[in-house]
């Protein structure tokens, strides 16, 4: 966010971080005193300002059973077969791009959990 100037970033899991007159931490409080200071400038409902934005889906993440000794060569042998169908970024296990979305593919170790 400091590199990019950027004023906003948000995660699926609902975190918000802001960056405009504050040091770009995530920080719920300042979140909903955000949304009631928007709410209370513009006319209408909460409710109202929702009509216009895009609505999307998420999935639940999804953790398939693998011994820990197997799930880095899965990832490698999922990775080797879809990088040449998607645009695709690999550090640890390997994110995939479609048009509408993306899906993260990575060994998680009970170490992780």
């Amino acid at each position: 966010m400091r590199q990019d100037g950027i004023l906003l970033g948000g995660e699926v899991s609902g975190h918000m971080f802001f960056a405009e007159n504050y040091i770009g931490v995530d920080d719920g409080v300042l979140a909903a005193c955000r949304v009631l200071r928007y709410v209370a400038a513009t006319p209408g409902p909460l409710s109202a300002h929702f009509e216009s934005l895009v609505r999307t889906f998420v999935t639940p993440e999804l953790r398939l059973p693998c011994p820990d000794a197997e799930k880095v060569e899965v990832v490698r042998v999922v990775a080797a077969e879809l990088r040449s169908r998607f645009d695709a970024i690999e550090l640890d296990g390997i994110r995939l791009t479609f048009d509408d979305g993306w899906a993260l593919v990575r060994p998680r170790t009970r170490a992780h959990i």
